[in-house]
């Protein structure tokens, strides 16, 4: 084992869910005639008036992922501490060839590539049924541009199926939740993995009453919109939270077989590594993949 000691550069650009589909559109309020949609509407306006008590939940939501947020500083403390290190061992790098002494033993790993080959397949089923929100939305609006439905219809039907994305998303968070939840590979993060699924639970029940109130006719247009894009801003930060996760486990695993293989140095793939001699520097990414899935084995 060599005594200069080693670094590890990991950060994640992508997200398991990936963001929403742009263009949302705002129906406008009306439809059918009648006594039937009357009495709907009425149902409709008694429920937008409890629109006050969500919006507080919603906030006490986010005070709690920010909470979270906080509690991974310590993971997320060894990447800073590591980030510090680099610039010395760059040094030494540098010195190879030229004092005589012995050469660094350097690694690298491809961390975008490992969340994705690892991380990504743990919720691909909830992602395919996004993928066909998302197409029925693009094929949607293909319609409108071709005049094949009317303005009004169009405003209607997008506003459902951005609602299904929207729960969609959703699902998509909390299978990857579960999933960290009952693998022991994250045990040291489960109390509060389990905190965050107990706060976003209850926020599956106003997604359904979205759903519904778009499916029925929208009465108050900006409090729907509130309500849906305080929905949407709460299920991104629990999905850069996630993802946050991923990519302290990746560096933890790197960590560990860095040490056990005595490598002094290990870079990133993406934006730090243009080239490499593949006699002398190592893809460590294989090794890490392997223990990675065990995280998930059955």
């Amino acid at each position: 084992m060599r005594g200069i000691g080693y670094a590890i550069v990991a950060a994640l650009v992508a997200g398991f869910v990936g963001g929403l589909v742009a263009g949302f559109v705002m129906p406008q309020k009306g439809g059918p005639a009648g006594e039937d949609l009357t009495a709907r509407i009425e149902k409709l306006e008694e429920r937008v008036g409890e629109f006050a008590g969500y919006g507080s939940r919603i906030k006490t939501l986010e005070e709690k992922l920010g909470g979270f947020e906080s509690k991974l500083s310590q993971v997320s403390g060894k990447i800073s501490y590591l980030e510090e290190n680099l610039a010395g061992l760059e040094k030494k790098v540098a010195g190879i060839g030229t004092g005589g002494g012995p050469g660094l033993k350097i690694g690298y790993v491809d961390a975008d590539g490992l969340f994705i080959k690892v991380f990504i397949p743990q919720v691909q089923a909830e992602r395919s049924v996004m993928e066909e929100k998302k197409n029925a939305i693009a094929e949607l609006q293909a319609r409108r541009v071709k005049g094949e439905i009317s303005e009004e219809e169009f405003k209607i039907k997008n506003y459902v199926l951005q609602v299904e994305l929207l729960q969609a998303q959703y699902n998509v968070d909390m299978a990857m939740l579960d999933k960290m939840i009952a693998s022991p590979g994250f045990a040291n993060l489960k109390s509060q993995l389990e905190g965050l699924r107990e706060q976003a639970s209850p926020l599956k029940e106003e997604i359904d009453k979205l759903l519904e109130e778009a499916q029925i006719g929208i009465v108050d247009e900006r409090a729907f919109q509130a309500k849906f894009l305080a929905l949407q801003n709460a299920f991104q930060q629990l999905d850069q939270l996630l993802t946050q996760v991923a990519a302290a486990k990746i560096v933890e695993v790197t960590q560990a077989v860095a040490q056990e293989k005595g490598y002094d140095l290990v870079l990133r793939r993406k934006d730090v590594l243009v080239f490499r001699n593949a006699e002398t520097i190592d893809d460590l990414s294989p090794l890490v993949e392997q223990r990675l899935w065990k995280l998930f084995a059955s």
